[in-house]
């Protein structure tokens, strides 16, 4: 069984003066490795709207892990190689806002190499980042196949249209989406004070009030939370932010 074949995947036999009896990886597919291994140098930190994320790409490698004591059964394009990718969901989620459910933001994920962009969300054995459900297995450890040996890898992951994007050594840039750190945690906001409010007023009538129905009720804002991006509306300008 193939180390980690992404469902769907399309893998070219091997033909010719090839002597590698394998099948060969196309340029875009991704696999899953069966087996933990060790973090990627060079970690970063990004952030979705709903979600903190842990992030690195690798350099390219000649070949997938092995299985054990065996090599992968799996191999590169005809002068290619695979790259690893590294997305985990890190403790901690900003607060998000939205208009209207379900949620429309949409994330794409992507391993850039030689200025070629390879999606690893949105495809079979990819990536999933869904701000509605949580899915066993949606991140971790990816291995994308590319063409050739770059030298030049990045990963780039988009929110809305906005991106960021992480290299090799670590080099990031992080746009607008960067302000989303700056966001305390919803578990910090849910231990603050409760927001005190008297007795409610309702200046209308209506036959339908229930007998204990509060009519003198007033609330005081204390806390103007500003963010950088409401799920509908999407980013808020450069200068701006929504609150």
């Amino acid at each position: 069984m193939a180390a980690a074949l992404t469902t769907g995947a399309a893998l070219a036999l091997a033909l010719g003066g090839h002597d590698d009896s394998r099948p060969l990886a196309a340029p875009g597919d991704v696999f899953s490795p069966p087996y933990g291994a060790e973090p990627l140098p060079h970690e970063v930190r990004m952030e979705l709207p709903w979600q903190h994320l842990d992030v690195a790409v690798g350099e390219p490698r000649a070949e997938l892990p092995d299985l054990g004591s065996s090599p992968s059964d799996v191999a590169p394009p005809a002068g290619g190689s695979f790259v690893r990718v590294d997305v985990t969901k890190a403790s901690g989620q900003p607060p998000l806002v939205g208009i209207r459910r379900p949620l429309s933001t949409q994330v794409e994920v992507a391993e850039r190499a030689h200025g070629v962009d390879y999606p690893v969300s949105g495809r079979p054995g990819g990536v999933r980042l869904d701000a509605e459900t949580a899915w066993p297995g949606e991140t971790g450890t990816r291995w994308v196949a590319v063409e050739g040996t770059p030298a030049d890898v990045e990963l780039v992951v988009t929110v809305d249209g906005e991106k960021q994007v992480v290299g090799t050594d670590g080099a990031a840039e992080l746009g607008r989406a960067e302000q989303l750190s700056d966001l305390p945690d919803t578990t910090i906001l849910q231990a603050q004070p409760e927001i005190g409010c008297r007795r409610s007023h309702r200046d209308d009538s209506s036959d339908l009030e229930l007998d204990d129905y509060s009519r003198d009720a007033a609330c005081t804002v204390t806390r103007v939370l500003r963010l950088p991006h409401v799920d509908g509306p999407g980013w808020a300008a450069s200068t701006s932010s929504c609150s």
